[in-house]
């Protein structure tokens, strides 16, 4: 039996959401679920992890858990990612099973006692995966971001992923590379539309902060995100500018070989690690930063976008990436981003050298550039603009 109720109810499939308060884990769908609470009711089903809550309330929005495996063994998704986590401990894999179907029961179960009026899944793999098997006559929007299309490639992910698109009645994705991927596939109608970064409130710039010595990465410390290669190209500008140092900030199972490497080096007194860390601390340290360098990015290691760069550039910390189509696509010819001629090692660390020659970029006044990631990344935009699209499916209905 269905409820009444006032506001359409908005039901937000996702693998990956903060466990509590301040979880350093990705944040980006709670930050887009709780900036449509103004025109929905807002409900999220995910995992459980050890430690968090099976049912709470984060910032309005609703959030049930579901069990899919004794306590200590819900750790298929957190701490890496479903797809990262599953490639460094395969026997994983043994839970995927019972984590698909006990997410469908939920869902299922949800459905048939609450209602539900749009869903919206996070990821074709799992999340659109549950919507396309769950959500009977209720409309769909699907996002891809980034794993769930370049991290699966070869024929049978494929044809899942036009099976799962087949019924839904949008699909957005988060950066250029993406929709190409999935167009080349056969999907059509695939709209770009990135997640949001908080340039208002969180990632912006303060020139009374002087730049430091240090360079900075950020994310997880998994293979796909070359860790190794920021770390030796790093090693290499420091032959140039002997003072830098490495902020390190994230974690994850490739920090082992990378501090091999570092030891290899002889750079072990270079390099600090912070593990993982909330948006807040992390744009406190963007602001003193002297580069943030992004190794992913190319065809060898594609990203979805890569938000971390649009994080940086708010906070008018210069940066140095590879060479990442998605973000050559979205960000303006004039931002400070220089971007490696090619997926070499080398190549990055030239990049490096030339983001740390960049003079300060944002000052009082705000350049064009800076207004433009405004339109286009704030959260504020982003959300009205996922809004716009969810509200237009549940009218269609």
């Amino acid at each position: 039996m269905t409820e009444s109720r006032i506001k359409p109810r908005l039901l937000v499939l996702t693998s990956t959401y903060p466990r509590w308060r301040g979880d350093a884990e990705p944040s980006f769908v709670h930050q887009l679920a709780s900036r449509l609470t103004d025109r929905f009711e807002v409900v999220v089903s995910t995992s459980m992890a050890p430690g968090a809550k099976a049912i709470e309330d984060m910032d309005g929005v609703k959030v049930f858990r579901y069990r899919y495996a004794p306590s200590a063994l819900q750790t298929l998704v957190y701490g890496g990612g479903l797809v990262a986590n599953i490639k460094a401990r395969p026997w994983k894999m043994l839970l995927l099973p019972s984590y698909l179907i006990a997410w469908m029961w939920q869902v299922w179960g949800f459905r048939r006692r609450h209602g539900a009026d749009i869903i919206h899944a996070h990821w074709l793999v799992p999340g659109a995966l549950v919507a396309a098997l769950t959500h009977g006559n209720v409309p769909y929007c699907i996002t891809a971001h980034g794993t769930d299309v370049l991290g699966l490639r070869g024929f049978c992910w494929q044809r899942l992923r036009r099976l799962i698109a087949k019924d839904a009645n949008a699909i957005t994705a988060v950066g250029a590379r993406v929709r190409d991927t999935l167009l080349a596939e056969g999907i059509q109608s695939v709209k770009i539309l990135p997640m949001g970064v908080d340039l208002a409130r969180t990632f912006h710039a303060d020139a009374h902060i002087p730049r430091s010595s240090r360079v900075i990465y950020v994310g997880r410390l998994i293979d796909s995100k070359r860790p190794d290669h920021a770390l030796l190209a790093f090693s290499k500008a420091l032959q140039i500018v002997p003072e830098l140092t490495l902020d390190v900030v994230g974690d994850g199972p490739a920090r082992v070989g990378f501090e091999r490497i570092a030891a290899q080096l002889g750079i072990q007194s270079k390099i600090r690690f912070h593990g993982r860390r909330g948006s807040t601390e992390i744009a406190t340290m963007l602001r003193a930063a002297a580069a943030l360098i992004c190794p992913s990015g190319s065809d060898a290691a594609p990203e979805g976008l890569g938000l971390v760069a649009i994080e940086a550039l708010g906070c008018g910390c210069p940066v140095a990436s590879a060479p990442n189509i998605a973000l050559q696509v979205a960000l303006p010819a004039t931002a400070p981003i220089n971007f490696a001629a090619n997926d070499s090692i080398d190549a990055l660390s030239i990049a490096l050298l030339a983001a740390l020659q960049r003079p300060p970029s944002l000052t009082h006044t705000k350049p064009e550039w800076h207004k433009q990631i405004m339109r286009d990344f704030d959260w504020e935009n982003i959300a009205h603009r996922y809004g716009d699209i969810l509200e237009g499916l549940e009218r269609s209905k």
